[in-house]
């Protein structure tokens, strides 16, 4: 224990005097005064250290605290140590100082340097767009899930087929279509009218005509006993003739529509003729919807489609804007989100958060 109490019988006057040694920080013990020494009284000098003693302290005892007896005094032993703590900052301090004499003498490697380098990485980003996950379902559901497991039960029964007997309704999966949905202007009370259906066809060839590493929609549409299915019913019905919906329209009835055809997921807003029955005749519609499904059974087919779902995306602001539609006013819905507005929007809300950060840290 470096702390001891030790008693001492001696009175204050015969307690051996402490001489201390600033440079060693050790004390050594003085003759008492009034007696030199052998050493002293030989050479007329003050008898040196002759050894490292560990400091005592004399204390004498509180007032109210219990004394000893015969008036004795506490002295306190303690221990002198000491600790080197520069071991780390001392390295530190001479590197950073070496560093910064290095910069000021050659400043140019380190303006160059970091600029080659960047300009060398940043040629990874040209591969960035091949390897942007499209997938919402890769990306956000387990990969073994129980799910996926029920799905693959459903698939080995109920195949969609997408190349030659497809359904909708048989789908399993979110699938891979691109979805336009157009609305009367309000110069307009019906979208079915000719005027309407000739600019809904001049659509439906802009959209077919779109292409994605030369594969156009023909190629790789859903299809069923061998032909494209049609993104509306009607559409097809009326052979790219628009003045035949007026011809078509006495006889059409919602929600089916000649008993086989289901129209309540192709038009909105729809006023109804009187009658009590589930089925009743069409007489106008507020909105009309084009769906364009597309392959993704056959893994090359599904990664072809996922290309032109981007190149719809892309031109299909551009094909709006060309054919300057007065009656119709479009919207568009995807399978997936990968719209460059959204990409646009995400670096500009990236850089403005950088450059905050900057600004508030300067």
């Amino acid at each position: 224990d470096p702390l001891v109490r030790l008693p001492s019988r001696m009175g204050a006057s015969q307690s051996p005097s402490l001489a201390p040694n600033w440079a060693t920080g050790s004390f050594s013990q003085r003759p008492r005064s009034g007696t030199k020494s052998a050493y002293s009284r030989a050479r007329g000098q003050p008898r040196p250290m002759e050894r490292t003693q560990i400091p005592r302290i004399t204390v004498a005892q509180p007032e109210g605290g219990r004394r000893r007896r015969g008036g004795e005094r506490t002295e306190v032993a303690m221990a002198v140590r000491f600790y080197r703590t520069d071991c780390l900052q001392e390295p530190l301090s001479r590197a950073v100082r070496a560093l910064g004499a290095s910069v000021g003498t050659h400043p140019w490697p380190y303006l160059l340097v970091p600029l080659v380098l960047s300009a060398v990485l940043s040629v990874g980003f040209i591969f960035l767009p091949s390897r942007q996950p499209n997938d919402l379902e890769e990306q956000f559901t387990p990969i073994e899930g129980p799910a996926k497991t029920e799905r693959g039960f459903v698939q080995k029964y109920f195949q969609a087929d997408d190349a030659h007997h497809f359904s909708p309704e048989r789908l399993s999966t979110e699938g891979a279509y691109a979805t336009l949905i157009a609305v009367a202007s309000k110069y307009e009370d019906s979208v079915l009218t000719r005027r309407a259906f000739a600019e809904l066809l001049k659509l439906d060839r802009a959209v077919r005509g779109i292409q994605a590493a030369g594969l156009s929609f023909d190629r790789l549409c859903a299809r069923n006993y061998d032909y494209c299915l049609s993104p509306n019913p009607i559409l097809s019905l009326i052979h790219d003739n628009p003045a035949y919906i007026e011809v078509l329209l006495p006889n059409l009835t919602f929600p089916l529509f000649r008993d086989r055809v289901f129209l309540g997921f192709f038009f909105g807003g729809v006023l109804l003729g009187p009658g009590n029955e589930p089925t009743r005749p069409l007489l106008e519609a507020q909105a009309v919807r084009l769906i364009y499904f597309l392959q993704e059974d056959n893994p090359l087919k599904r990664e072809a489609s996922t290309l032109w779902l981007e190149a719809f995306l892309e031109r299909i602001p551009l094909i709006l804007g060309a054919l300057n539609l007065t009656v119709l006013k479009v919207g568009l819905l995807q399978s997936f989100l990968s719209s460059p507005a959204i990409h646009l929007a995400w670096f500009g809300l990236f850089t403005f958060s950088s450059c905050f950060f900057i600004h508030s840290f300067l």
